[in-house]
């Protein structure tokens, strides 16, 4: 299954990595990443250490998501803030 997502901010950290922040497009439930998850063709991991984002009122911000590629370091150009992007979910094994 495929669920879209806009990049809102792209950061690189010095000893974890590089990691795309992305607001999701279509909230209609919740979300689970699991492993073998793609976003724009790339394996990620769903860093849920600072999900959910919050906001001043401590609200969580449920359609923001943080991901690290599981690349040392994504293409170059692959990723660009305002781009919309694809999550592919692997499918359940039958």
């Amino acid at each position: 299954m495929n669920h879209p997502f806009e990049i809102t901010a792209l950061r690189d950290h010095h000893n974890r990595g590089q990691f795309i922040f992305a607001r999701r497009l279509q909230v209609d439930q919740p979300l689970v990443v699991p492993d073998g998850a793609l976003l724009n063709g790339v394996a990620v991991y769903h860093y849920d250490a600072i999900f959910p984002l919050g906001n001043p009122k401590k609200n969580p911000n449920r359609d923001m998501y943080v991901f690290r590629p599981e690349l040392q370091r994504y293409p170059e150009g692959h990723f660009q803030v305002g781009q919309v992007v694809e999550l592919v979910l692997p499918e359940k094994p039958a």
